[in-house]
């Protein structure tokens, strides 16, 4: 089952702080410049081809313009819930640290805050 996510980012000063942030969390290491790998999860951190500082502000889907996406795989062998567990826990620390985040996957519904699109509860631009 394939339990792949993206999470649209804004309100990091550049990739390199985002990557470090990162890192920190999972315990991860850096393979190439923006590749964090931990047991159970592969993150790829990447500039949003679509960035645009005006549009990013547009609420609700302004998060499509957020300048950084994170691709999340995990491993074949995690489960549905850990998936969810762990997006909630990235989630939630983004958002406590004033950060925008908003979560684009299969199961986003069941995410708090519905991974925060259409929230009125999640920091936005």
């Amino acid at each position: 089952m394939d339990y792949s996510c993206v999470i649209y980012i804004s309100g990091f000063n550049n990739q390199k702080e985002l990557v470090v942030f990162l890192m920190s969390l999972t315990k991860g290491i850096l393979k190439g410049e923006t590749l964090v790998v931990s047991d159970f999860v592969e993150i790829d951190i990447d500039e949003n081809e679509e960035f645009d500082d005006i549009k990013e502000k547009e609420f609700p889907d302004g998060f499509l313009f957020f300048p950084f996406r994170l691709d999340l795989e995990f491993n074949e062998n995690v489960c549905k819930q850990d998936c969810i567990k762990f997006t909630n826990i990235l989630l939630k620390l983004f958002w406590s640290k004033n950060k925008s985040a908003v979560s684009a996957c299969d199961y986003e519904n069941q995410l708090i805050n519905k991974g925060g699109y259409k929230s009125e509860e999640v920091p936005f631009p």
